[in-house]
């Protein structure tokens, strides 16, 4: 085997992919069918991103949170104005969390429906990276491996199996960049993309608009810069992003509550610019990929280098490379750096570490054949072993006691300290208002004003006897984490 830098080899593994069809079918005569590498990535996905996800895990901290914002959109029927524990949302769009609504409507509300909308555009997502190396880059080989590259990646299976965000949003940004390559021969992909561009940022953000600038770059490149800019498609595309998204924005900027100020000073603002939450350094990315990215990442670098050689013949490399620059760009240069934000590269690097397994088993099909057999291995391993840890932090089954206290026509608050936590209180509110039977209220303070006759105050421990006194109740039961205070007419639980 030839030193596998060298330019010509590179040369002739892109002629490969280009008129090595025969070969290819000849070499894996059953996993070459679309029939049968096309099932076989659908079972793997749903495997990966679904199999073994448990309905008794307990919900702490962002999982909680984006699980009782479609709670609280399933009890009160309000789609639009995002509320939990009483308390006005500004932080994230609304379409996970419909996504999310709609399944709490038609199955149990537990970890395992709250997590179903993830785990299923993760699927999507995979199937979706094997399609687009299909249409950009003609090899089948390619997106079977990219694809199986994703699936075995520890990030992506963390971020996917869970009641995450961030797989909805990938979806219609892979959705966007394939629009945007086809937009280069077919000028009507281009509002595809605007409709694409839009959902992914009801999804989550304005992420979902990279594969916008990535069309610019593509359209700069090819000569038709001005002709697609100020086409018809365009000023189409454009109606599109404001059709989807204006209506949302509009109700929630008139409603009252500073939702202007939350989602684009606090959130996207401070996203941008800072201050910053995390406070991560400059190289925070770099060490972040050195250290999780594994066992992909010296494949993935060495098929960074396949796609860069293989560029100027290859509109699907240029495709890949641009979309890779943009998003590496942006993230390197917003002021909020957290590991989260690196998901959407993480197809572009599958992609990457897909070109090295193709490369290394068109010498060597033993490579790819063993790939499948440990991918598989790994899926019924997941399957068997993968259930996360159903027991919860010590603090959050104590909020989990006072929740199964609750019925659902109680009329219950939490005290300031309860929802936003002092320095050293533990952060249970958000579990504590998905696990409840009813939906809870926010108080100002301890209560004073907003509890009347016939509620019930959860406080904490320390401020129990004063939230008591001035609500005119007595603590009904406590422990380390929290302490439930029934005023007059609430009966003993």
């Amino acid at each position: 085997m030839e030193w596998p830098v060298r330019k010509e080899a590179i040369d002739r593994f892109w002629k490969s992919l280009e008129a090595d069809a025969p070969a290819s079918a000849a070499a894996f005569p059953v996993l070459s069918q679309p029939a049968v590498h096309v099932t076989l990535l659908a079972v793997l996905a749903l495997a990966f991103c679904l199999g073994s996800l448990s309905p008794y895990k307990i919900l702490e901290g962002d999982e909680a949170l984006y699980a009782l914002v479609p709670k609280t959109i399933l009890l009160t029927g309000d789609w639009i104005h995002l509320t939990y524990n009483g308390e006005p949302y500004f932080f994230k769009p609304p379409l996970n969390f419909w996504i999310t609504a709609a399944f709490f409507k038609i199955l149990p509300l537990n970890a395992f429906s709250a997590s179903l909308g993830s785990g299923l555009f993760g699927a999507l997502c995979a199937l979706m990276i094997y399609f687009l190396c299909r249409v950009m880059l003609g090899s089948w080989e390619w997106g079977f491996a990219a694809t199986l590259a994703y699936l075995t990646t520890h990030e992506v299976l963390h971020w996917t199996r869970g009641v995450h965000l961030e797989t909805v949003l990938n979806f219609w940004t892979l959705t966007a960049l394939l629009c945007a390559y086809l937009s280069v021969k077919h000028p009507s992909a281009i509002l595809g993309m605007g409709a694409a561009a839009a959902l992914g940022w009801l999804a989550k953000g304005p992420q979902s608009l990279y594969p916008g600038v990535v069309a610019l770059i593509l359209w700069l490149s090819e000569g038709i810069f001005w002709r697609r800019l100020f086409s018809l498609w365009s000023v189409g595309a454009g109606i599109a992003l404001a059709a989807l998204l204006a209506p949302w924005f509009w109700v929630r900027l008139h409603e009252g509550t500073g939702f202007g100020h939350g989602y684009f000073v606090t959130e996207l603002g401070r996203t941008l610019f800072g201050p910053t939450q995390t406070r991560n350094g400059p190289f925070y990315y770099f060490t972040t990929l050195a250290a999780t990215y594994w066992p992909w990442l010296p494949a993935a670098v060495f098929g960074f280098f396949i796609l860069a050689r293989g560029r100027r013949r290859s509109l699907g490399a240029r495709t890949w490379l641009a979309f890779a620059a943009v998003a590496a760009v942006i993230l390197l240069a917003t002021a909020e750096k957290r590991a989260r934000y690196l998901f959407q590269l993480y197809p572009v690097f599958s992609v990457a570490a897909g070109a090295a397994i193709v490369f290394v088993s068109q010498r060597y099909p033993r490579v790819l054949r063993g790939l499948v057999i440990l991918t598989v291995m790994a899926a019924v391993g997941l399957m068997i072993f993968g259930r996360k840890n159903t027991a919860g932090a010590p603090a959050t089954r104590d909020a989990l006691l006072i929740a199964e206290r609750l019925r659902p026509a109680d009329r219950v608050w939490l005290t300031r300290r309860v929802e936003n936590g002092g320095r050293s209180d533990p952060s249970v509110s958000k579990s504590l208002g998905f696990y409840a039977p009813p939906l809870l209220g926010s108080c100002a303070a301890q209560c004073e004003t907003e509890a009347a006759a016939g509620s019930i105050v959860i406080a904490r421990p320390d401020e129990a006897e004063a939230v008591a006194k001035l609500v005119g109740g007595k603590i009904d039961y406590a422990n380390q984490t929290l302490a439930l205070v029934a005023t007059p007419g609430v009966a003993p639980r």
